[in-house]
């Protein structure tokens, strides 16, 4: 779940509107691997596996933006 938040955000970078096509993937999928580096990211998921609800979990895997995304949590 957190993951498919990033990668969308990710989508949406500078860097990835500037890259060909054909590396696109790529480029969100290093900003991805980034992000899981992070503190903050550790502290998302192990929040997320405490509190989330199956149902946030569903509408927010279904969610084709960030901000539905977010919509599901809230």
């Amino acid at each position: 779940m957190i993951d498919k938040y990033i990668g969308m955000e990710a989508g949406r970078t500078d860097d990835v509107a500037r890259a060909p096509e054909r590396e696109r993937a790529a480029v969100i999928e290093t900003k991805k691997a980034q992000k899981k580096g992070e503190e903050s990211y550790k502290k998302a998921l192990a929040q997320c596996e405490a509190e989330v609800r199956m149902s946030e979990l569903d509408c927010a895997m279904k969610a084709p933006s960030p901000e539905s995304w977010q919509a599901c949590i809230d």
